[in-house]
């Protein structure tokens, strides 16, 4: 057998590579008078690479110069710009006007963040629990005195009425209003002129309205006005660890020992009134229902009673029981069984 070797001959095309020289001329041209001012200014150009070529692709104007800059082991920003200073401006120089940037507000900012220390937070917890313990104190005397001004208060104005107990006597004297002395008669109310819009097109007025607020009742005797403006309040004393230990916390107690004993005032007053009126409004009721049966405009309640006789038990015995019971209320009489000539109360 005959060993044929062949030879193949390797051969560059000739067109690249004229193309290839003509774009390094070309681009040698355009960058000259580049060079030629950078030089001028006194800067040197950076090496060009890879990693630079890239990153002006991808921030152009912000070239790199070396590796990305590290911020305090925080992490790097690859390719970003530097404010003013270093290679990332343009001339490397400030610019104009930088020294405003520095405020005194930043400044203190600043400071702060250069002097922490591992014991703020403690500093910090304890602020928060003085803060904390602060409106508890002050909560809790409000509270302390808030409930001793209302039982002070009230028992002050109850004390003037004490005083004039033989006028409230005869003024509010509920035992002339029972029904068969047993029974408290209903409470009616009356109301003014009205007037309800019960759609767009339709309202109704009306001149005056009674209304049976409350109903007849059996009672074992009459009330006074002493059941209505007699009362008592709770003063509770603070816990032992609600009192202040220092001078700041006794400013702090003091505080609110005068708002809650003033507001305290304002509510015995209040609460006085109040009651106040529930009586002469609850007797005035009770005289109006005697007025408004006198003129045959509502019924009396009805009374049943029931005679047990004798009721014998293990341990008890009960002469002549008799058993009361309230069988028909009292309400509003039709208009035809009214009496004539009578002006309403």
């Amino acid at each position: 057998m005959r060993n044929v070797s062949c030879r193949r001959s390797c051969t560059v095309p000739l067109f690249p590579c004229l193309l290839a020289l003509l774009m390094l001329l070309l681009v040698g041209l355009f960058a000259a008078p580049f060079i030629s001012c950078a030089r001028a200014e006194g800067q040197t150009l950076p090496v060009p690479s890879l990693a630079s070529d890239v990153e002006d692709f991808v921030a152009p104007g912000y070239p790199l110069y070396g590796s990305d800059r590290p911020y305090a082991g925080f992490g790097t920003m690859p390719n970003a710009p530097l404010v003013f200073g270093g290679p990332g401006n343009a001339t490397g120089q400030a610019p104009q006007g930088a020294s405003a940037l520095k405020d005194s507000e930043g400044e203190r900012l600043l400071e702060n963040l250069k002097s922490r220390r591992a014991g703020d937070r403690k500093a910090e917890a304890r602020e928060r629990a003085r803060d904390i313990r602060d409106k508890a104190l002050k909560q809790a005397a409000g509270t302390m005195a808030f409930q001793k001004a209302v039982r002070h208060g009230y028992g002050l104005l109850r004390e003037t009425c004490e005083k004039r107990a033989l006028i409230f006597d005869r003024i509010f004297n509920f035992r002339q209003l029972l029904l068969e002395g047993r029974v408290l008669p209903p409470v009616i109310r009356w109301m003014g002129p009205a007037t309800s819009l019960k759609s767009g097109d339709n309202a109704q007025s009306v001149e005056a309205t009674y209304r049976i607020e409350s109903p007849a009742r059996i009672v074992s005797r009459a009330p006074t006005w002493r059941d209505y403006l007699v009362t008592d309040f709770a003063a509770l004393e603070p816990h032992q660890g609600y009192l202040p230990e220092n001078g700041h916390e006794e400013d702090i107690w003091k505080e609110g020992v005068d708002l809650g004993w003033k507001e305290g005032l304002e509510q015995a007053r209040q609460l006085f009134e109040l009651n106040m009126a529930r009586l002469v409004a609850d007797y005035r009721g009770m005289l109006r229902f005697h007025l408004l049966a006198q003129r045959g405009m509502v019924s009396m309640p009805r009374l049943s009673e029931g005679k047990l006789g004798l009721k014998v038990g293990k341990r008890t015995l009960a002469i002549n029981e008799t058993v009361f019971r309230i069988t028909v209320p009292a309400g509003f009489l039709p208009q035809k069984a009214w009496l004539d000539n009578r002006a309403l109360p």
